[in-house]
């Protein structure tokens, strides 16, 4: 009976876990007549954010998948919290938006120690990235032979 009860304790803690492992990503309207550092007009103002948790601050138990943000999706046992799945996500997030690129990229991490009071044993990290999706690519100007032919 003990086995049986530990068991069901420990996937009841997994499964509460997986609640706090999260990827998100949101996009707010630029400011009137916003630009990047590189003079580029803004087209959305981009957030990213992924979260996990770690046995230890080492092994990943937990982490928001950056492929789904926003389907309260999550990775067992993958560390997809680096720096290139922050990217990854800004990058099709922009896409999504309709966006060529994406500028002005800041990176930004978080450890909270001690999760759930467990004395060092469970640790959650935040990954968050911001940046401006912009449009580079202009519209074709339609030639005069092909106004001829409308």
């Amino acid at each position: 009976m003990k086995k049986y009860l530990a068991a069901w304790f420990g996937v009841s803690l997994l499964v509460l876990l997986a609640g706090c492992a999260t990827s998100e990503a949101h996009h707010t309207d630029p400011v009137p007549e916003q630009m990047t550092g590189k003079k580029h007009p803004v087209l959305y103002n981009l957030e990213v954010s992924n979260s996990g948790v770690f046995l230890f601050n080492l092994i990943p138990i937990y982490s928001g998948s950056p492929t789904e943000p926003n389907r309260r999706q999550y990775n067992t046992f993958n560390n997809d919290l680096s720096d290139e799945y922050m990217y990854e996500m800004l990058y099709k997030w922009a896409k999504y938006l309709g966006a060529d690129e994406v500028e002005d990229i800041k990176l930004g991490e978080t450890r909270h120690i001690g999760l759930y009071y467990s004395v060092f044993i469970l640790w959650r990290r935040d990954r968050s990235a911001t940046g401006c999706a912009v449009k580079l690519k202009k519209t074709q100007p339609s030639s005069p032979a092909k106004k001829l032919f409308e």
